[in-house]
């Protein structure tokens, strides 16, 4: 008994999805039935469906993160995802307030795209490298026996021209950052 509804259920089935394969070769799936002639105009993609201007917009209100994830979907995809318009205000927004940028997102050759993710790599980084201390102009000269001489700072002269020894040195926030990657770095 238990063995003929098993089969039964399987004829059932089969007898299904014989019905549902011949719906759709005929242009008669479920989808079709229930939207009528409003699925005449759709083309599956939404880039080919709405352009790539409204994608663009679209694309405008997403974070950086997900717009990158946007660019692997297809190449439709890619071509929105990448366009400069879409990543220079990004860009711009992941500049504001940095102290370093680093030297290769100055380079106007490349794309927003590979400029941000330039940036952000850069920022990952654990060390400072020799480039980096090169970039800038410093004020001061420091020396990591800076960190390391016991007694108050006012002792020590910070400028190399050997400027007032008892006058405090001036020390800005980005300074003291430097002193203390010099310090804890081997």
């Amino acid at each position: 008994m238990a063995e003929r509804k098993r089969k039964r259920a399987a004829e059932e089935w089969e007898r299904r999805k014989r019905d549902h394969r011949r719906r759709r070769r005929e242009g008669q799936g479920k989808g079709e039935e229930l939207l009528g002639k409003r699925q005449v105009g759709w083309a599956g993609d939404p880039v080919e469906a709405l352009g790539e201007v409204v994608m663009g917009r679209v694309m405008e209100l997403l974070d950086a993160r997900s717009v990158a994830r946007c660019t692997v979907v297809s190449r439709a995809w890619r071509g929105v995802a990448a366009d400069d318009r879409l990543w220079a205000p990004k860009c711009a927004e992941l500049m504001a307030g940095k102290a370093h940028i680093p030297r290769l997102t100055l380079i106007r050759t490349g794309s927003k795209l590979s400029t941000y993710s330039m940036a952000i790599m850069d920022g990952k980084r654990s060390r400072i490298t020799k480039e980096d201390l090169c970039d800038h102009a410093w004020e001061y000269c420091f020396t990591i026996a800076l960190l390391l001489t016991p007694g108050p700072l006012s002792s020590l002269s910070a400028c190399p021209g050997g400027a007032v020894a008892n006058s405090p040195p001036q020390f800005h926030s980005r300074s003291r950052v430097l002193l203390l990657l010099l310090h804890r770095c081997p």
